[in-house]
């Protein structure tokens, strides 16, 4: 089969239609770029972003376009997966068995060659370096991170990204981010390495003997972080967070983190999940935005265009610290009393208020936070 063919088929699959007849899930609403629940892994929240020509896991589990989904679907090799795309294509049924977990290829890697991370740094263009200075990176961060340029390795995409290489604390190379540099690269803004789990990124650059970090969403928003001094770490994306990264993070000796993520709606639902999944191993204090800061806003936003310094977010450390001694209030529902369930547990004061609505309640909360907030400002101006 010559390669003109086998463009022309590619074109012609619509990778929505080939996700809902190798899962069974209907997509319902179809836009540019909808998550989906990814097939590969167990995936809790759609992690899976899906266009008509290109799929990523943001989970680790690989990108691709519809050959490679067909492929890792099926498990099957690629003539395998050009012969059920060509039935398809053609209007033929075929039969859309479960998905099986992979039997044969390669092993996941774990660890990677640390001289693909010098390759891509080598490979670091003037224009990339421009680039990371206007997101407030400094040539000195740039060069301890190892920042790279280049085509992302076992990838369908030919256009060179921004490389961010995750290393762990033994200083093993463990993953990749690659970012999109230009309209031309059609691809998902962030993909991953293919055949590599995700990783925490920033633990080989923690201060040795701290007990507590930031947990940012984005590595560029813990390397901002890290230029101002505090020791920061992320992971691949606001909602990837992996249970197994606690015991990781409990092997640094890390006892308490303050989860700074961005200031939406994601953001929150993010931070909320790092809570759920670590607060019976590790302090987690949740750092809440001022309300003039604006939607979606994250650490770059705030660095760059908004001339925010050290003492900005010292300041908001001290807010989770304070909101994290808050007394919990008694709820009355249906005549019972009853604790209300928040990650508070130390009282500042012996006072328990008990409310009777949910009117009330918020009431109680909003007095508090603004007079926690007042003795703050009193205390550091």
């Amino acid at each position: 089969m010559d390669r003109q063919h086998i463009e022309s088929l590619r074109e012609r699959l619509d990778l929505h239609d080939v996700y809902e007849a190798l899962t069974g899930r209907q997509i319902g609403r179809r836009r540019k770029n909808v998550a989906v629940h990814c097939p590969f892994h167990d995936d809790r929240s759609p992690s899976l972003s899906l266009s008509a020509q290109f799929w990523m896991c943001h989970a680790g589990c690989g990108h691709g376009d519809a050959f490679h989904f067909i492929e890792k679907a099926l498990n099957c090799d690629f003539p395998a997966a050009l012969s059920w795309a060509e039935s398809f294509a053609g209007g033929t049924a075929v039969e859309a068995k479960p998905l099986k977990a992979p039997t044969q290829g390669e092993p996941e890697m774990t660890v990677l060659p640390a001289a693909l991370a010098e390759r891509y740094h080598a490979g670091l263009t003037e224009m990339a370096r421009s680039w990371f200075r206007s997101r407030g990176l400094t040539d000195d961060t740039v060069d301890r991170y190892r920042l790279g340029w280049g085509k992302p390795f076992r990838s369908v995409i030919q256009h060179p990204r921004f490389v961010i290489p995750f290393f762990d604390a033994q200083g093993q190379l463990r993953t990749f981010r690659f970012r999109r540099a230009d309209d031309a690269d059609d691809g998902p803004k962030y993909v991953g390495a293919t055949g590599v789990p995700t990783y925490l990124f920033g633990t080989d650059q923690l201060p040795t003997g701290t007990d507590w970090c930031f947990l940012c969403g984005s590595q560029i928003d813990a390397m901002l972080l890290a230029q101002m001094g505090f020791p920061a770490i992320a992971g691949a994306g606001e909602t990837s967070f992996k249970v197994e990264w606690v015991s990781d993070l409990s092997a640094l000796g890390l006892k308490r983190l303050y989860v700074l993520f961005d200031a939406d709606e994601a953001g929150r639902k993010g931070a909320r999940r790092v809570w759920e999944v670590c607060r019976d191993h590790l302090d987690v204090r949740l750092c809440a935005w001022p309300g003039h800061v604006p939607h979606k806003a994250d650490v770059g936003e705030m660095v760059v265009n908004h001339g925010w310094q050290r003492e900005h977010f010292e300041r908001l450390i001290k807010i989770a610290d304070a909101e994290t001694q808050t007394p919990r209030p008694l709820v009355r529902r249906n005549g019972r009393r009853s604790t209300r369930i928040r990650p508070l547990d130390v009282k500042v004061s012996d006072t328990v208020a008990v409310v009777e609505t949910e009117e009330a309640l918020q009431a109680w909360y909003q007095t508090v936070t603004k007079q926690i907030i007042q003795r703050i400002v009193q205390e550091t101006d």
